[in-house]
Formats: structure tokens, sequence, C-alpha cells
């Protein structure tokens, strides 16, 4: 499952942040006098944001969840400005420029972006460590299910991301305001407008009704939503077979030692009832004998081979 397709707010950061890296990078700017400078080199190590770099790309911008002291966003800001409002581009660049501008200084932008910070941070080691050559596979299972338990612990406090959006939007309006870079990042959702009632009725007056907050909208369609479906697609698929991963680990030869000298009378339980479908002798307590005869007599075999 790609999370970063989840919700349409997810789709428009990501493709944001892409076309933003793409566009620093375009050799048809001419600014080669610039590339020395600190902020165009900076800027230049974002990279695409392909779907096994989105987490990189993501931090290199925004900073760590409720963290953004190591950020470019800042940065970001100030070049999409200068080249907005630069003779020295044509219309093109200059609306494009403008356009990612205002995009990036939206209140949606960033907590979106603080959501999939936290996402990331919980499941980002988990990521790498399934992709680790000789994983214990027992201790991936005790990941997945740290990683789900942490998750569901705060499947319903969006309020944390907001937090963590409007503490971002204070540190960047502080630091532009030291810049001579005259944009403001916004702070909040924009004030909820009403919307009029059509009649119903001859002669009914109409009424004015507020449509549901921003925040109210953020968390029902983007959080609780985003949530729920990274928590429930592991949750699904590996926390409920928590006895065949363990039988599973009792295969690795890492454990051998610790089987010869303590092998659980549950051991290879799940297994057997798997296995026992297709050979009828697989019994829990054949399985477990074999694997005791095969374990004893590992170190040999391992150097022979």
């Amino acid at each position: 499952m790609d999370v970063t397709k989840i919700s349409v707010q997810a789709i428009l950061l990501f493709g944001l942040l892409n076309s933003c890296a793409v566009f620093i990078v375009n050799p048809t700017f001419g600014w080669c006098e610039k590339s020395q400078e600190e902020r165009f080199r900076s800027l230049s190590v974002i990279g695409e944001t392909r779907w096994w770099s989105r987490d990189a790309a993501l931090t290199k911008v925004f900073g760590s969840f409720s963290d953004p002291s190591q950020a470019l966003y800042v940065d970001l800001i100030q070049t999409m400005a200068e080249i907005s409002r630069s003779d020295h581009f044509n219309a093109d660049i200059r609306y494009k420029a403008e356009t990612y501008l205002e995009s990036l200084k939206k209140f949606c932008t960033l907590i979106t972006a603080q959501l999939y910070l936290f996402v990331f941070k919980n499941t980002t080691p988990l990521s790498l460590y399934l992709q680790t050559q000789g994983m214990d596979v027992l201790q991936a299972y005790r990941m997945v299910t740290e990683t789900v338990n942490n998750l569901q612990s705060r499947d319903r406090d969006s309020q944390m991301i907001i937090d963590a959006a409007k503490k971002f939007t204070v540190w960047a309006n502080s630091k532009l305001d030291t810049t001579d870079c005259k944009v403001l990042i916004e702070k909040d959702y924009p004030s909820p407008r009403r919307i009029q009632r059509k009649k119903r009725m001859g002669g009914e007056l109409a009424v004015d009704e507020p449509i549901l907050l921003a925040s109210d909208q953020f968390r029902v369609e983007v959080y609780n939503v985003t949530l729920d479906k990274i928590i429930n697609s592991p949750h699904s698929r590996i926390t409920t077979h928590g006895q065949l991963f363990a039988d599973l680990a009792c295969l690795d030869p890492q454990n051998f030692e610790d089987i010869l000298l303590d092998l659980p009378s549950s051991a290879l339980e799940r297994l057997s009832s798997l296995v026992i479908k297709f050979y009828s002798n697989a019994t829990k307590e054949k399985l477990q004998s074999e694997l005791l005869d095969f374990a004893s007599k590992w170190k040999k075999i391992e150097n022979v081979t």
C-alpha cells in the first residue's frame, strides 16, 4: 500500500514536493552564478520524490515531526519568491514559481506534511528493517506490532498534528522576518465561509449555514482515514499471525542454541496445522522432534558447508 496516495491532500503534497524538486534543478534557468550560494546548494539535494525516497524528501523540506530546525522550507520559500519576482526569468517560469509558492504557504500543506512526518517517524525504521538481509522474522513481527500499537495510541489525536503545524508556521514566519522576503505563511486554516441554502418553499427566506470546519474536515477525511488504513493493513496481514511468526523463528539457525535449551511446548503448533493438510505425519510433536535433531547437528553441517 502506498501511504502517500491515501487522500487527495497527500497526493497534492507529494506532487508539490516532486514538482519543486524538478523545478529547482531546471537547467534552463541560467542561474549558474548562483550555484555556489549555500541556499541553492541545499535545495539541489531535495531530489525527486520517488516512492522509495518520499520520506527523505519530506524531511529535507519540513524537518522532523514537530522539529523544523533542519528544514529547508524557508530556503525553498525564498527561492520561489525570488524567481517569481525576477525579471530575469520568462513568464512561464515565474508563473510556476508563484504557483508553487502559494501552495507551500497554505496551512493545509503544512498540516499534511506534519501528518506524514509523524507517520514516517513510526514506519520508516520498520520499513528499513524489513529490507535487511537475514532479518530476524520474530523481531520483524515484534517491530510491526510495536509500530501498530504506537499508531493506534494516537489514532484519534489529530490535535497533535495541528499543534505541530502551528509550531512550524511560527518557526517559518520568525525566520522569514529576518530576511527581505515579504512572504507570510498561513498560521491556520482560513476562516470558514458560510454557504446559502436554496429556498425550499415559496416565500421562505434563505438561511446562511456554516460549512464543516476545516480542522474537523482534516480530522475526519485525512487524519482518521490515513491512520486507519495504515494501521489496518499490517494488522490484518501480520499481527494476527503471531504464533506462525514464532514458529518460523524456530527455523532460524540463529535461534538453534536457545531452542536446544528450551523449546516451548506450543512451538510449531500453528505451522503443523498448515502443513498437515498436505503431509499427514507433520504433527506438532513430529516437527518438534525433527527440528531438535536438526538443530543439534547444525554446527557440524555448517562446518562442512
